[in-house]
């Protein structure tokens, strides 16, 4: 690993932790991968988040993600969480972030 640039250290940072989900220890892997995929999805929540005021290249594309979840059911692939058949993406992403009950997440992936 290099040394990550001042301006590029938030998505570079986010950018290695996708990286490490592929690379999980065996003892921990559903711990492991569950800490840095939430950590990820409450990156990408708040970046989605952003002001429309913004006028930052890299903030219209982070409203383009949450116009885009905003579009998408929970329930449709590739999440499939059918418990929630109306909720869409990025409601259902921004409960995470203010999380669910554990029992109903659980429930959903089944």
């Amino acid at each position: 690993m290099g040394q990550i640039e001042e301006h590029a250290s938030e998505y570079e940072t986010v950018r290695r932790l996708a990286e490490m989900l592929k690379s999980t220890k065996e003892d921990y892997k559903a711990t492991e991968s569950y800490a840095l995929f939430a950590t990820i999805v409450c990156w990408v929540v708040q970046r989605a988040r952003t002001k429309a005021d913004s006028a930052r290249p890299q903030d219209h594309q982070a409203r383009e993600v949450g116009i885009a979840l905003q579009a998408a059911r929970i329930s449709d692939a590739p999440w499939s969480v059918r418990d929630l058949p109306e909720m869409t993406a990025f409601d259902f992403f921004l409960a995470f972030v203010m999380p669910l009950p554990m029992a109903m997440l659980v429930r959903s992936s089944h």
